[in-house]
């Protein structure tokens, strides 16, 4: 069982668990969460393959996103989506490629 939570700057919360079996059935970008409103979070978590994650945004800028233990989390103006999350393993090959076309919903 993995499990994220976090606070939010307004005093909210947000907590979640799932198998892992269930965090990476799609791949080594495993649960990718945005919240909603002006300003979303982005947060999730990624396999040991990972070692890069890159964050392409609507304008075309890329950021190198910081992972640590496994874990990823930044937050976004809603005028940057939709975005796309890339995955890159040790060689620095693609691994993984989730793409996350709004805010504040599910997104395969």
């Amino acid at each position: 069982m993995i499990c994220l939570g976090y606070y939010t700057g307004l005093g909210g919360s947000f907590n979640s668990c799932s198998y892992v079996s269930d965090v990476f059935a799609r791949g080594p970008i495993g649960r990718a969460d945005t919240g909603d409103g002006q300003f979303p979070f982005l947060n999730g978590f990624v396999s040991d393959d990972v070692h890069a994650l890159d964050l392409y945004l609507a304008d075309g800028t890329i950021q190198k996103l910081e992972i640590t233990d496994n874990i990823y989390s930044t937050n976004l103006s809603q005028a940057q989506f939709p975005i796309r999350l890339v995955a890159r393993d040790k060689q620095g090959a693609i691994i993984g490629n989730r793409v996350i076309e709004i805010p504040g919903v599910e997104n395969p």
